[in-house]
């Protein structure tokens, strides 16, 4: 999978475009995971992560609306 291509994938989800499964199932299939991995251990793991303290507000807007798919750039100021 070229960088392009998991830029817009991840793009899509945070765009509300594609659900996080279809990307998670589209990762899957270009072999991104490990073998077994599955969406649910996926998604307990984004869960548990904190952010990293050097984050920018660009940075932050986008993680914030990938982990709240139901908000708007314009919710996140």
């Amino acid at each position: 999978m070229s960088a392009d291509l998991l830029k817009a994938i991840n793009e899509s989800v945070v765009m509300g475009l594609i659900s996080r499964k279809a990307a998670f199932e589209i990762r899957q299939k270009n072999e991104i995971y490990p073998d077994e991995w599955t969406f649910e251990k996926e998604q307990s793991l984004l869960e548990e992560d904190e952010l990293p303290e050097n984050l920018t507000t660009a940075m932050a807007g986008t993680v914030n609306m990938a982990k709240n798919p139901g908000i708007t750039p314009e919710d996140d100021r």
